[in-house]
């Protein structure tokens, strides 16, 4: 009998173990979207959840972004990269978000209609626009014959892919592998009826670069529904017309639309919620799961710990205008910065790369480089100047820190906006900077308690999860849940109607037909008995 048990216990072992080895031994592709600012380590860190739940990962990498990365900061030893040349180098394309940047500090509106739209020129070495990077780029794997070949052979269950750059929708349909779509900016509402079939209203979710609420009075909506169609008709001209004009020319599946690739995801996953997002119905094969960066801190360095903890009662302010913006600035506006951070009493910590502005004040420390999340979970913490990246702002919530948002382009002044409707932030105009502007921002979120009171709050329900999950573990969830089951059960029959179907514009008519016809009946009837009663 005894036997009998061990035999049944190694079957059933056996079979618990096959089963977990379907979710915990998937191979997985991660296409990055390069060295771009926050996008860069966010995938690196969903990458490295994916390896730590027993996944098998590689990372198509080129090879500018790859050689940046080799200090350790972002790439574990378990996790096969694999760099590839491209025509147009990683200098290049830095150069042309450079120029993006400029015309946004020098005064262009940061509001430009999305991200895609080319800078006005400034002295460079460039003309290139996003959609000639994104042409070049996706041509540059596509063409690649050699790694084509090596990640055909790896026999991929599935590609994850950062949303900004969308030719992992090309290359899933070249390896013949599902995909899932990764943003780390939230859903433009424009785009919800491309990808997820479920159009919003512009009654009352605000458009991207609008820097709306969601209660808007009649004029608001007015402006929102012409940015609602101005940016679906740029995003389809710019970033689209572009993927599909790669699409055909590599032959990939040329019977359907670019669009239509693009709506046959797996899931859409984004580094977002209904905290520093405003709410509105999604399908259930679109997940908001939250800041992927945030989470407990880490140890601070040396310098940072003993620098946060000689700021006494006044305490520390942390400002970082993000690795975009910072090297951009122009004299004035650092200047105009350094002045107003003399001028608290606080100690400051604030991550500027170049030569330091000469206003710099004794109570300011200078880095290249800080640990955010690390830092802004110091108890030293008042506030935090930040270009209002999405990333950053899910950390100063996480750790309930008011923030003074300085936006400068792209979603920072409409995710600024949410959380000054929140009621833990308030806005700044970096084209107006005065030598006291910040000071006089930094003082109000500091003294009037109402700001921190409100971050706690926000701080709470941040940190309230199902299951404890962090969000890149439940980002990490859903791609596991994606390779075991399939999202067909998850997708809305919507993303297979027509737009005459989905309106119902059909039923409508024949509506307006039947009631024409009742009413055209009913008068030629009443028309009839008032000719028979004046001929009798």
């Amino acid at each position: 009998m005894g036997a009998l048990y061990v035999i049944l216990f190694c079957c059933l072992s056996g079979h618990i173990v096959l089963f977990r080895g379907v979710a915990l031994g998937s191979r997985i592709l991660y296409v990055t979207a390069g060295g771009i600012g926050s996008h860069y380590p966010s995938s690196v860190g969903i990458s490295k959840a994916l390896v730590r739940r027993g996944h098998h990962v590689t990372v198509a990498i080129d090879q500018g972004s790859y050689d940046k990365g080799e200090d350790g900061r972002y790439f574990p030893p378990n996790m096969d990269i694999i760099p590839f040349q491209r025509s147009l180098s990683l200098a290049t394309s830095l150069r042309c978000i450079d120029k993006y940047v400029r015309s946004a500090l020098r005064g262009c509106s940061p509001n430009d209609v999305i991200d895609e739209l080319p800078p006005p020129d400034y002295p460079g070495q460039d003309d290139h626009t996003f959609s000639d990077l994104n042409e070049g780029f996706c041509n540059d794997i596509l063409n690649n014959t050699e790694l084509i070949a090596k990640l055909s052979a790896s026999n991929y269950d599935m590609i994850i892919g950062d949303s900004v750059f969308l030719c992992y929708v090309l290359l899933s349909q070249k390896l013949s592998v599902p995909f899932i779509h990764f943003g780390l900016t939230s859903m433009v509402p424009s785009q919800h009826d491309i990808f997820a079939g479920n159009p919003v209203s512009p009654a009352y979710v605000p458009e991207r670069a609008s820097e709306l609420t969601d209660q808007l009075t009649f004029r608001q909506r007015f402006k929102n529904t012409l940015m609602y169609h101005l940016v679906r008709y740029f995003y389809n001209k710019l970033v689209l017309q572009t993927f599909e004009i790669v699409q055909q020319r590599h032959s990939l599946r040329p019977d359907v639309t670019f669009q239509q690739l693009i709506a046959e995801a797996e899931m859409w996953i984004f580094s977002s919620n209904f905290l520093v997002d405003f709410a509105r119905p999604l399908p259930p094969h679109v997940r908001f799961v939250g800041g992927v960066l945030t989470g407990p801190p880490s140890q601070l360095n040396k310098e940072l710990d003993v620098f946060a903890n000689s700021s006494g009662e006044a305490g520390l302010v942390v400002v970082t205008m993000g690795t975009l913006i910072t090297s951009q600035l122009t004299e004035q506006q650092s200047q105009a910065m350094a002045t107003s951070l003399s001028l608290l009493p606080q100690k400051v910590v604030w991550a500027f790369s170049g030569r330091a502005p000469s206003a710099v004040g004794n109570n300011t420390l200078i880095v290249a480089r800080i640990p955010q999340n690390d830092l802004l979970a110091h108890p030293k913490v008042r506030a935090f100047v930040s270009h209002g990246g999405l990333n950053s702002l899910h950390e100063s919530v996480y750790h309930g820190v008011p923030v003074v948002c300085v936006p400068v382009f792209g979603d920072q002044g409409d995710n600024c906006v949410r959380l000054r409707t929140r009621g833990m932030a308030v806005k700044v105009d970096i084209k107006n900077l005065m030598d006291t502007t910040l000071y006089e921002a930094i003082t109000e979120i500091i003294q009037n308690q109402r700001y921190k009171d409100t971050a706690v709050i926000m701080s709470q329900i941040a940190k309230d999860r199902v299951s404890g999950m962090s969000p890149v573990d439940e980002t990490a969830y859903w791609i596991e849940y994606a390779i075991k089951h399939g999202t067909q059960h998850l997708k809305p029959r919507a993303l297979q109607l027509s737009f005459i179907e989905y309106f119902m514009l059909d039923v409508l008519a024949i509506n307006v037909v039947i009631v024409i016809a009742i009413i055209v009946g009913i008068k030629y009837t009443c028309c009839s008995r008032k000719v028979e009663v004046a001929g009798q």
